[in-house]
């Protein structure tokens, strides 16, 4: 078998194509050497030859199953040559139809209700390195969403009535009303309850953990998490994702930066639940899109370090739009982007050509009157 031979090999039907590309192109993108005609066979090749060397030399064979696949006599006569050579068959379950009869033994990854978690059994089927992988064939995902979402059209303004408009001005107070009754119902279950002042840690132990830069309210939230480790105790809607890169330097001058912001946004936030920041890593903002994609988001650094920025920056904003990229005025060589995502929910980016630029572009948008206070007006609007 030739050193570079696919991994697997897409056998499908033409009506499938804009699916097989898809997930051939997000296999791709995280490291998988998949093989897909249209994508790898080059200028110049016979077509015929080219799929058959492909499929000679790829140990797995990917099924996508579809009404489409079961009838296609092209997909019949790969799946029956991958099984008298012995190869790996993975069937693919893209569209709900009848699964041929020999291909009812095989364990098959479904895409039909959840491409995120079918992407992640895939990838994981393949053998391909988990965390980046994820994270960056979920940027490929999700640029497609957004592309999607931008060429849809807007929905138009639904009138508010003022019923409507006093039950939101009353959702916080609510909010935090059933934070602390849910918070004094674990407490007394679980420990009994605490006397006023009191702390689950010895007062020392939590002075320090509050006060360091990485979660100052390290002690409420583990209040929170208790017995559950859901993150979901600590984040709803109303809370803010400021994204950095996941290297050292990130960590070193981009992270103490996004802290910053991440403070501003607590002091605003005040004693509201769920008002905050919380800094993250690009990495974990792709892992966990399932929890953390609809949330507004601060993405700091430039598109080299943070995939969230090379997101935003390879994005293409509809015509006559006013999201993308734009320079920040008075800052020199730095750049801020923003969209809405699909709630109405600010996405920003903030970086410059240098850590001391991204540091400028952080602390203008904090203090502009049109950034970091805007952004909180759009995000807790009532």
């Amino acid at each position: 078998m030739p050193a570079d031979a696919p991994t697997a090999f897409f056998s499908y039907s033409r009506d499938d194509s804009e699916f097989a590309l898809r997930l051939a192109e997000d296999l791709k993108s995280a490291g998988a050497n998949v093989w897909l005609d249209q994508l790898d066979i080059q200028p110049g090749q016979r077509w015929a030859r080219a799929v058959q060397d492909a499929l000679n030399n790829s140990p797995r064979v990917l099924v996508i199953l579809s009404p489409s696949a079961v009838d296609s006599t092209h997909v019949e006569d790969e799946v029956n040559f991958a099984l008298e050579e012995h190869k790996t068959v993975i069937p693919v379950f893209y569209q709900d139809c009848k699964v041929p009869f020999q291909l009812r033994p095989f364990q098959y990854v479904d895409f039909r209700t959840d491409y995120a978690r079918g992407l992640r059994v895939m990838l994981k089927t393949l053998g391909v390195e988990q965390t980046k992988a994820i994270a960056l064939a979920l940027i490929s995902a999700n640029r497609r969403a957004n592309a999607a979402a931008s060429a849809a059209p807007k929905e138009s303004p639904i009138a508010v009535s003022d019923e409507d408009a006093r039950k939101r001005a009353a959702e916080p107070v609510q909010l935090e009303e059933e934070e602390r009754e849910r918070l004094a119902t674990v407490e007394k279950v679980q420990h009994g309850p605490l006397k006023k002042g009191e702390s689950r840690l010895p007062r020392q132990t939590s002075y320090r953990l509050n006060k360091t830069m990485s979660n100052p309210k390290y002690e409420k939230d583990i209040e929170r998490m208790h017995g559950v480790y859901d993150p979901r105790s600590v984040i709803n809607a109303k809370t803010v994702l400021v994204v950095v890169g996941a290297g050292l330097i990130c960590d070193l001058l981009d992270r103490p930066v996004a802290e910053i912001l991440r403070d501003h946004i607590d002091r605003k936030g005040g004693k509201l639940p769920f008002h905050r920041g919380i800094v993250i890593t690009d990495w974990a903002w792709y892992a966990q899109s399932e929890i953390v994609s609809d949330n507004a988001v601060i993405a700091i650094g430039g598109p080299g370090v943070n995939l969230l920025t090379s997101d935003f920056h390879q994005w293409t904003p509809p015509a006559e739009s006013k999201e993308g990229e734009y320079p920040i005025p008075g800052a020199g060589a730095t750049t801020e982007f923003f969209r809405s995502n699909r709630r109405g929910l600010p996405q920003v980016g903030l970086w410059g050509e240098t850590a001391e630029k991204t540091r400028e572009a952080v602390l203008h948008y904090e203090k502009d009157p049109a950034g970091l206070k805007k952004f909180l007006d759009m995000c807790w609007e009532t």
